[in-house]
């Protein structure tokens, strides 16, 4: 997230990390939270996370630390 030099960017890369199914993803868009430049594509990409696929029946995946 430090070389996302403008809002849109960040945007972006919260949007596409919302396609990986992993605790560390829901945690990372979580912190941004916060932002209210980023809050919608956060809230976005925490339901992509945690929520199953329409085709599938698993949610995340992954470890918790």
């Amino acid at each position: 997230m430090p070389y996302a030099l403008s809002q849109e960017r960040k945007n972006q890369v919260l949007t596409e990390i919302g396609n990986l199914k992993t605790y560390q993803a829901l945690y990372f868009v979580g912190s941004f939270l916060d932002d209210s430049g980023s809050i919608r594509y956060s809230r976005k990409s925490i339901y992509a996370v945690a929520l199953p696929s329409v085709s599938s029946k698993a949610g995340m995946i992954g470890k918790i630390w």
